[in-house]
């Protein structure tokens, strides 16, 4: 973690900053990220270093997404009976819900 501080730095001091503008919902987020991340790694940090922690998550989301679109030894037909069946037990779940809450 401490050489990925120090490459971004470098980076921020040879590149330069730039300004950008976020809605005052995406501050707050921002600034709860950063919050769990000072905890995590007990230092104070800022939006930068925040935001490169958020892109690196993305990263590794990324490789999950590829992982779970792998094709599988599971054949189609039998694939798409068990997703109807999944999808009338949600329907029915759906349904008792809105009786209960209606």
């Amino acid at each position: 973690m401490f050489i990925d501080l120090i490459a971004i730095i470098g980076y921020v001091i040879s590149m330069g900053t730039t300004t950008i503008s976020v809605s005052d919902e995406i501050r707050r987020e921002l600034l709860r990220v950063a919050a769990q991340l000072q905890a995590k790694i007990g230092e104070k940090v800022d939006y930068d270093q925040v935001i490169h922690h958020l892109l690196s998550q993305a990263g590794r989301n990324e490789q999950l997404l590829k992982e779970a679109c792998r094709p599988t030894a599971v054949a189609g037909p039998e694939l798409r009976k068990d997703l109807r069946r999944w999808r009338a037990v949600d329907q029915k779940r759906e349904k008792a819900l809105e009786v209960k809450y209606a």
